[in-house]
């Protein structure tokens, strides 16, 4: 019982200290992210299957007509990003295989998020009666819900240091 305190201890810890660091990222910063990381490549993409689609990145907003996503803070999968990470980190395995976990993890949560930024985009242009529940709570949930499977996955294929198990 006292290992899966300290592990619950220390996920709350990790996860309460990326948090607080998170919310003191200044705005314009993130949007400088969001354009360069999520908006330029979710145009780009939408450009590969929708050629003629009149998608433009502008800062943190994914443009067409008269469709706008603004990419704002809490819609870059940070976090689930958190989440995982303070999950890997907070789970009695060897340092690298935390390491391999985590970069594996991250770039999980990132092309998830792409994903999912590219489909908003496109229920917002094609159906958009179904944007707002997709946006809110089937999308958020899924992301979740995979990244708690690979999580899980993750804790399968790692053996956990000699006398350290959950």
């Amino acid at each position: 019982m006292g290992r899966l305190l300290r592990f619950l201890a220390m996920f709350a810890c990790v996860y309460g200290v990326l948090e607080g660091m998170y919310f003191i990222l200044p705005d314009d910063f993130l949007r400088d992210v969001y354009h360069r990381c999520f908006t330029t490549v979710g145009a780009e993409i939408i450009r590969v299957f929708t050629p003629d689609e009149p998608v433009a990145a502008r800062a943190n907003i994914l443009q067409s007509g008269t469709v706008g996503l603004e990419v704002v803070r809490g819609c870059d999968g940070a976090g689930a990003a958190f989440l995982l990470i303070a999950a890997i980190t907070s789970y009695p395995a060897r340092p690298w295989r935390k390491l391999l976990g985590l970069t594996v993890a991250v770039a999980l949560i990132y092309a998830l998020n792409e994903m999912r930024l590219v489909g908003l985009f496109y229920l917002a242009t094609r159906h958009p009666p179904w944007f707002l529940p997709v946006h809110v709570y089937f999308a958020p949930t899924l992301v979740i819900a995979l990244s708690c499977i690979y999580f899980a996955w993750w804790t399968t294929f790692i053996p956990v240091r000699r006398n350290e198990a959950l």
